[in-house]
């Protein structure tokens, strides 16, 4: 957590405070209007969150407003996407304060700061934000302030995740110099996060169901790309302004500019969410969430291959000791090395044998070749007739390996290239995540096998190992 303002620190004097049936622990994160601590009930010793608002804004009438209609809002749309809120009382000062339900996992913020998320990944997350505003929008709920901060994954029993939307009711109003174009700027108070905000609250109108699914299509474009729509620089001091003036009438770029591997049909549902007119978006929330779920079945009938983009405890595999890891990365090199040499030797030409080396060579005819054994069993993989013979590290001891199998159906066609280089950087962004090195070395041996596969033997080999990796991760 990042040093904290004074008035922050004074507030420590809550930890330790017995608040109802509740006794607050630590403080566990910190806003630009409140305060989150973590407390247990003393009686059933169960955690949960109790917020509260920072004591310079306590006696603002609209803050308090707004503290009051998130703890109504929350109370009356009770969905299992949405934070849910048990409790509300006064402090010994006389702030209010509400108690939800106590999450354990990361922001969807903190998970894109290791660059764009998967297809699946995208549909996992985006699905359920958007029945999060499907149930908001059907009691008359607009979020406002929809962005990755807001997100909470949250780890379940069983390590399972779910997508919880947080912070209703907090929206943020500044005063913002902004020019349509038209002559004098004019100033306006915006409600929400300016590189997420929709046209309307961009010019200062008020927001409605479709601002949100301007704010979701915003965001569905950084999941895909890793950049937002508009970007027009940190270091431009007016950034903001140049920001509110990007949404409000410049066209969003499409995301096959950044990114061609997103299928099509998803990035025309991002640029109609993107539309500067309200009434061109999507009808509602449900609509969007109907249209990514047929996207994401359609792309499961088509993707030879399918990989569970994240573990549900990815989170706590990064605090594992490093040996275990060491362990399970030397098992995947082993894995894949072998094959990999294979699939990539030909045109390679022989190679100089050392003590360490022993040569493998792929006859015309199938027959035998010599490989090492590595305990507890062979790694088996089938040699296109055509591999050159190339030189490749092995232990002393050796055993037969089987013979070359039948070519398979796989075609290395451009949706094949697309679907598997997909995947390689699915496995790259976990290798990133939890710090597994070796893969990383191996990561561009295997694109350039994606790109170079001209048969469909190749390309069944270039599955196997993306899919071997897959499981050894997943160990």
């Amino acid at each position: 957590m990042p040093d904290l303002p004074s008035s922050v620190v004074q507030q420590d004097q809550l930890i330790g405070m017995a608040v109802g049936s509740y006794r607050i622990e630590s403080l566990v994160g910190a806003g630009g209007m409140g305060l989150v601590y973590r407390a247990r009930h003393e009686l059933i010793d169960r955690c949960f969150a109790i917020k509260v608002l920072r004591p310079e804004v306590a006696d603002d009438v609209a803050m308090v407003k707004s503290f009051l209609t998130e703890a109504q809002t929350l109370s009356a749309i009770k969905h299992p996407n949405i934070i849910d809120i048990v409790g509300f009382g006064l402090l010994p000062d006389g702030r209010q304060y509400m108690v939800m339900e106590y999450l354990e996992g990361h922001t969807l913020e903190q998970e894109l700061a290791a660059g764009r998320l998967s297809l699946e990944r995208v549909s996992f997350v985006g699905e359920q934000i958007l029945c999060a505003l499907h149930a908001a929008h059907s009691v008359e709920v607009i979020h406002r302030d929809l962005k990755p901060s807001n997100v909470f994954i949250a780890r379940g029993s069983g390590g399972s995740e779910v997508i919880k939307l947080l912070d209703f009711g907090l929206s943020r109003y500044q005063p913002v110099a902004f020019s349509s174009g038209t002559g004098a700027p004019a100033v306006s108070m915006v409600a929400g996060t300016p590189e997420y905000v929709s046209p309307e609250q961009a010019i200062g109108s008020a927001p409605d169901t479709a601002s949100d699914l301007y704010s979701f299509g915003a965001m569905l474009f950084e999941l895909l790309t890793g950049r937002l729509p508009f970007e027009p620089g940190l270091e431009l001091p007016n950034r903001v302004a140049a920001l509110l003036h990007a949404h409000a009438t410049e066209r969003a770029p499409n995301t096959e500019q950044f990114d061609a591997s997103v299928p099509t049909a998803l990035g025309e549902l991002v640029a109609q969410l993107l539309e500067k007119k309200p009434s061109a978006r999507p009808a509602s929330a449900e609509e969007v969430r109907q249209r990514m779920e047929n996207l994401r079945r359609d792309l499961a009938a088509v993707r030879p291959i399918q990989l569970v983009v994240r573990s549900p405890d990815s989170i706590a595999r990064m605090a594992m000791p490093p040996r275990r890891w060491r362990a399970a990365a030397a098992l995947t090199a082993l894995m894949v090395v072998v094959p990999l040499a294979i699939l990539l030797g030909s045109g390679s030409g022989s190679a100089a044998a050392t003590p360490q080396l022993i040569q493998v060579s792929a006859p015309a005819a199938p027959a035998p070749v010599e490989v090492a054994e590595l305990p507890p069993a062979p790694v088996e993989r089938a040699v296109p007739a055509s591999v050159e013979p190339v030189a490749v590290p092995r232990r002393p001891r050796v055993r037969a390996a089987p013979p070359v199998t039948a070519q398979s159906e796989c075609t290395p066609d451009a949706r094949w290239r697309a679907a598997a280089s997909s995947n390689l950087q699915e496995l790259q962004q976990l290798a990133a995540r939890d710090h597994w090195a070796e893969f990383e070395g191996l990561e561009p041996a295997l694109a350039n096998a994606v790109s170079s596969a001209s048969t469909g033997t190749q390309c069944e080999a270039v599955e196997r190992q993306i899919r071997k990796l897959a499981r050894a991760w997943r160990r």
